[in-house]
């Protein structure tokens, strides 16, 4: 069928390819580059459900999509199967892509094979197919022999509320507020409609980029509203059907009837022009709804834009925010008690404006955040240090995720904590020991553990000389079986 298809529509194929070549140059630095070909792999099931139903064949639609998937798993596999790494099967590396090759075959292979068949008998046999398979995986999970259950519904474990996640705020779901802000709260909205009426329209019309641009939209927000770190991908998606929407509804507004009506209601005159748009406004009231739709965009992001402009703590965002608390006259935010009853009731927020204790009111949401000058210097001395090594043989610090990552390219020097998360637990336990008894213990029992990593088990017999310059014998040989053993119950006995 791949080579079919690329005899017949080789611009397809071609584009294809080179699609999943961008997601393999983000798969090369980001582990989580899965979330891509998984939200295509939503898109294609969809599509090809449409298909079935429609009674049309998705031979090359299965073609193409094959052709992205393999061709985003082959270019970073030597990177992903290096042995320092180890992701090339890891829940949370290359193995959920796997999942969705085999998941796209799978669909492919039923869509096409019964393609003459009743859309109901390819139905239930499609289903029957896939619950075996989520059967399967459910039954190995429960018998604690295979966690593929886990892995599917989870993405690797990048969804999922585990004890690594508990720790970065980025992973956290974001306030909604916030969410709604760094999209524009009337785009956003604007945006998550739209994307239902082209899923829609594709599904009825058979235009898979619409259905791909619904779909994309309504997942990114499910993954925004998540978790934080999903903002920022989802922000192409409400660019692009936001910006789908409002050309929409402004066409919607029959901006050409406006006119005519208001030409017909006379124009000779500026007094006639300015009273002719009232009847216009009553004849076509879409326009002047969208004229303030857009106001009110236009504003709204003017404001984030001049907000996300300023660094967080300049005195220019206080000077930013009096400004626009001052444009309101003071009549609106005053509170009108209702006589005879407890309550009162104001146009706006009538409460006192402080930003020095309670903080910004329109400002400080977003920004960017720099180093102190103090910290420049620490740094900058922190890479003249050890100059003379190699930089995996200079002295490694501990450190906690974002600060590490910038104190490792600003200090040039090695931390523990990684971007591939393979550090977090011994550097979280460091950081939270009870003093410095406890920190070298943790070290000597980090350094234990990958030496014996290195040498098959075995503790090799430059550790052991180490170990017997600072531990007795008795020592060494009680810590021997400690490290050896595998049991919890060892531990907590």
């Amino acid at each position: 069928g791949m080579r079919e298809t690329w005899r017949r529509n080789p611009q397809m194929m071609a584009n294809a390819t080179m699609s999943r070549i961008a997601f393999s140059v983000m798969a090369l630095g980001w582990k989580g580059f899965v979330y891509g070909p998984g939200i295509l792999f939503l898109a294609y099931s969809f599509q090809v459900a449409v298909n079935i139903f429609r009674g049309r064949d998705s031979l090359q639609f299965t073609s193409a999509a094959l052709q992205m998937m393999i061709t985003a798993t082959l270019i970073p596999i030597p990177f992903y199967a290096w042995p320092g790494l180890e992701l090339l099967f890891a829940p949370s590396g290359m193995q959920p892509m796997f999942y969705i090759i085999g998941f796209t075959f799978a669909v492919g292979w039923v869509s096409s094979s019964f393609r003459d068949k009743p859309w109901l008998l390819v139905i239930i046999s499609g289903s029957s197919l896939f619950g075996s398979i989520l059967a399967l995986l459910f039954i190995l999970q429960g018998a604690d022999l295979y966690n593929g259950w886990d892995i599917l519904f989870t993405g690797g474990f990048y969804f999922s509320k585990n004890k690594i996640f508990g720790t970065i705020g980025e992973a956290q779901a974001p306030d909604r507020g916030v969410l709604f802000a760094s999209y524009g709260p009337i785009v956003a909205i604007i945006a998550i409609c739209c994307a239902f009426v082209l899923l829609w329209r594709g599904s009825r019309r058979n235009k898979s980029g619409l259905t791909l641009l619904g779909l994309w939209t309504i997942i990114a927000t499910y993954m925004a509203w998540t978790a934080g770190r999903f903002i920022i991908n989802a922000t192409p998606a409400m660019a692009v059907v936001g910006g789908i929407g409002i050309s929409m509804l402004w066409s919607s507004a029959n901006f050409s009837g406006f006119t005519k009506v208001w030409r017909n209601s006379g124009i000779g005159t500026p007094r006639s022009r300015f009273r002719s748009i009232w009847p216009a406004s009553k004849a076509r009231p879409g326009v002047p709804a969208m004229i303030m739709v857009i106001l009110m965009i236009s504003s709204q992001h003017a404001t984030f834009g001049i907000d996300s402009g300023i660094p967080r703590g300049e005195q220019s965002a206080y000077e930013v925010d009096q400004s626009l608390y001052d444009i309101a006259p003071d009549i609106l935010r005053h509170e009108f008690v209702v006589p005879l009853l407890d309550w009162g009731f104001s146009a706006m927020n009538s409460e006192s404006y402080k930003p020095g204790e309670a903080g910004l009111w329109y400002m400080g949401t977003f920004g960017p955040s720099f180093n102190s000058q103090g910290w420049n210097e620490a740094y900058d001395w922190l890479s003249q240090q050890d100059s003379e090594q190699e930089f995996s043989e200079r002295p490694a610090f501990v450190s906690w995720w974002d600060y590490g990552f910038q104190a490792l390219a600003s200090g040039q020097h090695p931390t523990v904590a990684d971007n591939f998360q393979s550090g977090i637990p011994n550097s979280g336990a460091m950081l939270l020991s009870a003093g410095q008894e406890d920190t070298i213990s943790l070290f000597i029992a980090t350094l234990a553990i990958g030496d014996r990593k290195l040498n098959d088990g075995e503790m090799s017999e430059e550790f052991r000389n180490v170990l017997d310059s600072f531990m007795s014998v008795p020592q060494v040989n009680e810590f021997d079986p400690i490290m050896s053993n595998g049991d919890r119950g060892f531990v907590l006995d």
